[in-house]
């Protein structure tokens, strides 16, 4: 039975390939509490009550804000081919890594800068990265359509994969390496938002794209479907791989489906 106050499935199509959503309880709108989670907290005094609750809203909304920023990453990461994975440290001598905000902006605004001086099409998607001291940031990014962009040969070989140096980087220290697979590294890239960096940046930018990125097309949210295999009917049966994750947190399993269009 349909309910207008929650859905079951997302088709979200990537240009290339359509990912459907199956998920085994509904997702409510909106955030809402379910019922399972105020039984749960009904038996204790008025304040554990408020305590509890409270805990609990914090919680989700770290999760979910968590989950947000990683989908909208491996939105705009699945959406467009990439070249280059790179990786930019900041000299402590010269930036001071531990303001968010300072090495936002310096980053920023030198990709910025290298499609104005050398690849007027260039496309990136960056996202930061906590080191381990939980105080101090790092950059990562997906690069494409580099232009004149200057890359040195660091002499360095790991995993088959030649590391090269962006000298144009007069911040600290900087790696590039050619991406195989664009939908691997789609993935990979959303690892580094965790849930003690979504603490730390609250209220703040996570991730930062050209604004020449494709974006995706969310063709179906928010509907009940009864028959999972209309799904095959309407987007085809070529079916690349289908994967089951569990969400322990909320209680449900997601079953992703990735369908090629080809």
């Amino acid at each position: 039975m349909k309910d207008d106050n929650a859905y079951n499935f997302r088709v979200i199509d990537y240009g290339d390939s359509v990912q459907v959503r199956l998920y085994s309880t509904p997702v409510l709108r909106g955030g809402q509490v379910s019922k399972l989670d105020r039984l749960q907290l009904h038996d204790v005094s008025d304040d554990e009550f408020d305590e509890l609750l409270e805990q609990k809203r914090q919680e989700r909304s770290i999760n979910s804000s968590v989950n947000r920023t990683k989908n909208s990453i491996y939105a705009v990461a699945r959406a467009n081919e990439w070249e280059f994975f790179v990786t930019l440290t900041f000299d402590r001598s010269k930036v001071d890594s531990s303001d968010y905000n300072l090495i936002s902006s310096k980053a920023r605004n030198w990709l910025n800068y290298l499609r104005k001086s050398y690849a007027p099409d260039l496309k990136y998607l960056a996202v930061p990265e906590l080191h381990a001291d939980g105080k101090h940031w790092h950059i990562h990014a997906l690069l494409s359509n580099i232009g004149s962009i200057k890359l040195e040969d660091s002499g360095i070989v790991k995993a088959g994969k030649k590391i090269y140096n962006l000298p144009g980087w007069k911040y600290g220290f900087s790696t590039a390496s050619m991406i195989e697979s664009s939908e691997r590294v789609s993935s990979y890239i959303c690892k580094y938002i965790t849930k003690e960096l979504a603490i730390l940046t609250q209220h703040r930018k996570r991730y930062w794209s050209s604004a020449n990125c494709v974006r995706f097309k969310d063709c179906v949210s928010d509907e009940f479907l009864d028959d999972p295999g209309l799904i095959f009917e309407k987007y085809g049966d070529s079916i690349d791989y289908i994967k089951k994750v569990k969400c322990p947190v909320v209680n449900r399993s997601v079953t992703y489906v990735e369908i090629s269009k080809e």
